[in-house]
């Protein structure tokens, strides 16, 4: 995941409190894929509103952004992992006996 980088972090140069932005956005993105490997809607969501909320938080609270953003991630993974713990696990398929 070498290429997002290359967009955060000139943008951690110019803008220092923007780090929390982009390591939450960022971060958060590879959710998407997990999303699609367990063919659950927990990742998608996970990413999506991580991502939201951590924009808005971004633009809401400038002064508090290296406290509300992590503060925003941790209480997402908490929603993720419940709803994970949760879900329908498919059941393996039956092996045949050993003779």
């Amino acid at each position: 995941m070498p290429a997002p980088f290359a967009i955060a972090i000139p943008f951690f140069v110019i803008e220092p409190t923007s780090l929390p932005l982009s390591v939450g956005i960022l971060t958060g993105l590879m959710w998407l894929p997990f999303s699609g490997m367990i063919r659950h809607w927990s990742g998608v969501f996970h990413s999506v509103a991580r991502t939201l909320l951590v924009c808005a938080a971004w633009y809401i609270v400038p002064d508090a952004r290296f406290t509300v953003i992590p503060a925003i991630i941790v209480a997402v993974y908490l929603v993720t992992i419940v709803v994970l713990l949760r879900r329908e696990r498919p059941q393996p398929a039956a092996r045949p006996a050993m003779v």
